[in-house]
């Protein structure tokens, strides 16, 4: 009689064992899920590049980041890029940046430490190491400074070369923190932001196309041996010296028609049909040809400002017509880019195509025009086909009154054009 209430009992305990084993074994798989799940804390961090030696700073916040698809918010001084395609997976975060065909691939190191390259995928082995340290929301130092500096001064760059160019810097100091931008001849190079550190200037932008970074030491009302990185490759030196009354070319002057001033184009549609004015349907409208590329945040500015400037008036009158010059000369990718790049600015996903991003290119596909010397270049023509005007770059919202001056001129000129009747 023993022995069969030894087995129930021992029976009794295995299944006891077995239970217990069992949610353990949950607990156990449920604290590695708990473990395996991304800790980002939605604070400030600040991303670091890694120029060859030279480390250039530009600040973020991450939210949503108890989801797998979380949201980081870029600045640059006045400037927020939203980024909604965040993933989050095991011990990795996939940043796809919009408009341009680029993305950071982050490990996480630590809840507060991330660390890996930006990545073009337009271009053929471009990746930049990446880091990311949490809870920093400086620039370049979060010491002030109490030097004053000039707002305004005449800069040059790759000096003494014959490519030297001009540029105006626009500064703004606020007890150290800067911000501002550099005016081209081509166009600015948007919004800047930095710190006044050892008696240098600091400033660099990132925004997903673009990595910008600028050192000068000051000189009394002078900033001398300055360094300018664009990117993975490209450096030069630099130099500004305070006027209050730096000009450049204006941007009508800068390109000019050659021969006659009558528009016409030989393009390749969004479909690949070659067409030219006529077959458009563009006689009798008033049009702007806006030879821009999906790739170029100066074309991006220059895309808002013409919805914008559109906006009062009706098909019949006035129609933007975009002409892309994209890193490949290759149709299918150009009509996916631009169809990314049409939602997120919520313009006619239309376009013509001219090609690879040339300006040599781009130069041979407009003989009327004396060259294409920059993204984008805005061509006006009239009802009756005229070249109205040819403004070439763009001082986008960045510059201040530069982007209203150029919003008011337009204003009156397309006011102009669309009241002028064809004789």
């Amino acid at each position: 009689l023993v022995e069969p209430f030894l087995s129930l009992a021992l029976m009794k305990n295995f299944i006891i064992l077995a239970v217990a084993l069992s949610l353990i074994s949950c607990e156990s798989t449920n604290n590695q899920g708990a473990e395996n799940r991304i800790s980002i804390p939605a604070t400030p961090w600040r991303f670091t590049l890694n120029l060859n030696g030279h480390s250039l700073p530009f600040n973020g916040t991450f939210s949503n980041v108890e989801k797998r698809s979380a949201t980081l918010t870029l600045r640059n001084a006045d400037e927020k890029i939203i980024i909604e395609n965040v993933i989050l997976r095991n011990d990795s975060v996939i940043v796809e940046l919009p408009f341009f065909n680029t993305e950071m691939h982050l490990r996480v190191e630590s809840p507060f430490m991330l660390s890996g390259v930006w990545v073009n995928l337009d271009k053929e082995d471009y990746r930049i190491p990446l880091n990311a340290e949490q809870g920093q929301d400086f620039r370049f130092t979060n010491t002030g400074s109490q030097l004053q500096l000039p707002s305004k001064y005449m800069a040059k760059f790759e000096l003494g070369t014959d490519t030297e160019y001009p540029a105006v810097l626009l500064l703004e100091n606020n007890s150290g923190k800067l911000t501002g931008t550099f005016l081209t001849e081509t166009g600015d190079y948007r919004y800047l932001e930095g710190n006044i550190m050892n008696k240098s200037v600091y400033l660099s932008t990132f925004d997903g196309s673009h990595a910008l970074y600028f050192q000068a030491e000051i000189k009394a009302d002078s900033l001398v041996n300055g360094i300018f990185k664009s990117g993975k490759n490209y450096v030069t030196d630099w130099m500004a010296f305070a006027d209050s009354t730096a000009t450049l070319k204006k941007p009508e002057e800068i390109t000019s028609i050659k021969g006659s001033d009558s528009m016409d184009i030989n393009l390749r549609n969004q479909d690949g049909e070659v067409v030219d004015w006529a077959g458009l349907d563009l006689d009798g409208k008033v049009v702007i040809l806006d030879i821009m590329g999906t790739w170029c945040p100066n074309c991006m500015d220059a895309s808002r400002a013409l919805k914008e400037l559109a906006t009062p008036y009706s098909e019949n009158d006035l129609v933007v017509v975009p002409v892309l010059f994209e890193y490949r000369d290759d149709l299918t990718k150009a009509r996916k880019a631009f169809s990314e790049y049409s939602e997120r600015l919520n313009i006619p996903e239309t376009f013509l195509f001219g090609g690879k991003a040339s300006k040599k290119v781009a130069t041979k596909k407009f003989p009327m025009l004396s060259s294409i010397s920059s993204f984008p270049t805005l061509v006006f023509v009239g009802r009756d086909r005229q070249i109205a005007e040819v403004y070439t770059g763009f001082y986008g919202p960045g510059t201040g009154e530069y982007y209203n001056e150029f919003m008011r001129n337009k204003e009156k000129l397309l006011a102009r054009l669309v009241n002028d009747e064809i004789q």
